[in-house]
């Protein structure tokens, strides 16, 4: 079988984002038990895609697209898409905590200048 590099460059609606390997991604796919179609979804939301670009990719209306992530959002506990990208950064960082990868900060006061962190 092949990779999920040369899987996502086969498919132009696919892609995954630089910052995660492979390994990352099945986690990422694996922990928030993603369908095919959220998978891509969330690897465009990684890419920077609003909801009429991604709607656009994919052929979909946007209010679909607007579905599929709410789905994802009640499913792992998040409100929006900055909940959504911190907790991938969290699984991701998790599984490097043992390799000296910074982890992202998901308690106390995260304001930019904050003491409180």
């Amino acid at each position: 079988m092949s990779s999920l590099r040369e899987c996502a460059s086969a498919d132009p609606t696919f892609g995954l984002p630089r910052f995660l390997s492979a390994e990352d991604w099945r986690l990422v796919v694996a922990s928030m038990q993603l369908s095919p179609q959220q998978a891509r979804i969330i690897s465009l939301i990684l890419q920077g895609k609003q909801d009429k670009e991604m709607a656009a990719a994919l052929g979909l209306n946007r209010y679909t697209t607007r579905t599929y992530l709410r789905r994802v959002f009640d499913r792992i506990g998040v409100e929006d898409r900055m909940g959504l990208v911190l907790h991938i950064f969290a699984l991701c960082s998790g599984r490097h905590r043992n390799a000296d990868c910074l982890s992202v900060p998901l308690m106390g006061d995260t304001r930019i200048g904050s003491l409180f962190v």
